[in-house]
């Protein structure tokens, strides 16, 4: 097989990437200027892209969906295009799920011209430094952003993202930022927005200071794993926006249904809230047994028509017989307060 310059120059820029990732090391200055020159080279050679009108059009149009402009494109997937350069896609006004990754960008900041963006997924390209809080302001639809496996190194580009308002879900590891103290500390605390970070959702000793909870809402937990960058098997000449949308929102389905049931403030929260509820409805409790008793959440303790003879039973010989060969409360308290004279007596 015939190997122009250009893809060779790439080749070699891949396999220091891959030598780089094997290594887990912050890559030196001269490892980042052969990385430089591999990639203007490659781009010398036409081997890099930036998307065209026409290049955008023919690969953006679905039978469901046929689009006459780039206004009217609002799913672009492009990964492994070896895109260099975001081109045309600025031009895509009303884009609301972007998906260029493992390509070999450096920038995006002329995505601010597309402000109805739900997701964004960006990993595995090369990416150094984020936009300004100008571009994240303006981006107040976005809720996935998806930055891993990159270059980003600085915590001031996180402070930057404090701006965007309903982020949801981020991931940044894979990066030279997340190998630095206190990054998870950092992230969390600055964009208040987040639930979610690099495949965990936020627990609350994350967030408040000196909280003590048990192993169950501890940081990072096995119960608080969510993946926030799936995995499609649909293919990709079959995926239309709706198909997209239902991956975005089954994503952020997860992520709250893990918070509800993984965050000791949320668990009392509700709990108080159905309490004030039930006492402004003047509802008692025997009310909401009953209700339960008709949707089958609660056993009935006798059925209905039948006879059953009352069985008095304390809770001693209860636990006796639940637990044979322990020891009773009351007869263990016997024992235990049982005086010399007490004993000379029942002998």
């Amino acid at each position: 097989m015939f190997i122009n310059k250009g893809q060779q120059e790439s080749y070699n820029l891949q396999s220091v990437q891959h030598a780089r990732k094997a290594k887990k090391v912050v890559p030196s200055k001269f490892e980042s200027r052969l990385a430089d020159a591999a990639l203007r080279q490659a781009a010398e050679g036409g081997y890099l892209i930036s998307p065209s009108r026409s290049f955008l059009l023919e690969r953006c149009q679905t039978a469901k969906t046929p689009n006459q402009s780039l206004r009217d494109i609002e799913y672009i997937h492009l990964s492994h295009f070896h895109i260099r350069t975001l081109g045309h896609i600025q031009s895509c006004r009303h884009l609301r799920v972007c998906i260029l990754n493992n390509n070999y960008l450096t920038r995006f900041n002329a995505l601010e011209n597309c402000p109805h963006l739900v997701r964004l997924d960006l990993h595995s390209n090369q990416i150094t430094k984020l936009p300004d809080e100008g571009f994240w302001r303006e981006m107040k639809s976005l809720q996935i952003l998806n930055l891993h496996d990159n270059g980003i190194g600085k915590l001031d580009d996180i402070q930057s993202l404090c701006v965007c308002v309903n982020l949801v879900a981020l991931t940044l590891y894979d990066t030279p930022l997340s190998l630095k103290t206190n990054y998870r500390h950092h992230t969390v605390n600055s964009i208040w927005s987040l639930k979610a970070l690099d495949h965990h959702v936020i627990g609350d000793d994350e967030i408040i200071e000196d909280a003590l909870f048990s192993k169950r809402f501890m940081t990072m937990n096995p119960r608080l794993w969510v993946d926030l960058c799936p995995k499609q098997t649909e293919p990709l000449d079959e995926r239309t926006i709706e198909s997209e949308m239902k991956v975005v929102k089954k994503i952020l389905f997860d992520v709250n249904r893990i918070l509800v049931h993984g965050s000791p403030v949320v668990v009392i929260q509700r709990w108080v809230r159905g309490h004030i509820c039930r006492k402004a409805l003047n509802i008692s409790y025997d009310q909401v047994q009953e209700r339960l008793r008709k949707l089958n959440f609660v056993v009935q303790e006798t059925p209905s028509g039948s006879q059953v003879d009352e069985v008095n039973l304390d809770y001693d010989t209860y636990l006796k017989n639940r637990r044979p060969g322990s020891k009773t409360p009351s007869a263990a308290t016997t024992l235990r307060n049982e005086t010399p004279m007490t004993k000379q007596q029942n002998k």
